[in-house]
């Protein structure tokens, strides 16, 4: 029943039909907050309720009775309070988007031992804290989305752990510290925007630091908005000429000049250096 003009509350009924596998109501009208007993489901695979205007709390006993659920999708709606702590029945789990809530509180331990886990999105809320090097044990991940909260401190340096990330999202936040040259081992990533945080340091300048080479698949790169210093390496250049598009190195206080090699890059659209320090023209 998806884009159907649905209002009123979410029955309390679903609950009990017992051979329910797909519970999708996403873009309706439906208010009010998600009944428990749809954590007593005991087949539902899928739960979508996106883009509705749903409150209250997620319940903190949602999917414990339905060990093979694979899908949560609440985002978009008013939901408060916390990512509940209890996780363990979720080990089929592979989505889960929580994004453009009001949810509060950490990001709950017990996330990161979904090692089924595909799909993480909980951009757009205000949950706070760092992110643990517990992270690395998702190692099934292909899109981390975490853009647009508070989270804060450094980066894991064993992020690199996700071999199979395509996508990371951490732009606005309150991130710190050096990006972790073991970020860019991802050799899978498509796209990675750290846009709008405090990061520092330099770019990595060397092949022997870090395989821009190896990266044949990045074709955005946003890391406008921090506070990183030094030049824009070469090798960057030389290394994603086939593949980068969009690159926004933007505000922050870099300097040097950009490298001629930048005119190997046959695929790039967009490039944004405004704001540094960066001296000379375009080659």
């Amino acid at each position: 029943l998806v884009h159907e003009e649905l209002q009123g509350t979410l029955p309390t009924e679903l609950g009990m039909l017992e051979f329910l596998t797909r519970l999708e109501l996403q873009y309706n009208e439906l208010h009010g907050s998600i009944p428990d007993n749809y954590s007593y489901i005991p087949r539902l695979r899928l739960i979508d309720l996106s883009h509705n205007d749903l409150s209250g709390s997620i319940p903190e006993t949602l999917g414990t009775h339905s060990t093979r659920l694979e899908g949560i999708h609440i985002a978009d709606n008013h939901l408060i309070g916390q990512i509940p702590p209890n996780l363990v029945a979720w080990s089929n789990l592979r989505h889960f988007d929580v994004s453009n809530n009001v949810l509060t509180g950490t990001i709950p331990d017990a996330l990161f031992e979904l090692k089924n886990l595909k799909y993480l999105v909980a951009a757009d809320n205000w949950i706070s804290g760092e992110l643990p090097s517990r992270v690395a044990n998702l190692s099934s991940l292909r899109l981390l989305d975490l853009g647009s909260m508070l989270l804060c401190g450094p980066l894991p340096f064993n992020i690199n752990q996700l071999k199979s990330l395509q996508d990371l999202n951490l732009g606005d936040n309150r991130f710190t510290g050096a990006l972790p040259s073991e970020i860019w081992d991802l050799s899978e990533l498509q796209t990675f925007l750290a846009s709008n945080n405090q990061f520092t340091g330099t770019l990595p300048t060397s092949a022997k630091e870090v395989g821009w080479h190896e990266l044949t698949n990045l074709s955005v790169l946003r890391l406008d908005n921090n506070r990183l210093t030094g030049s824009i390496p070469r090798d960057l250049f030389v290394g994603l000429k086939a593949s980068l598009q969009w690159l926004d190195l933007s505000y922050n206080r870099l300097s040097g000049t950009i490298a001629t090699e930048i005119g190997q890059m046959i695929r790039l659209r967009t490039i944004d250096v405004m704001a540094n320090m960066i001296s000379g023209s375009l080659p």
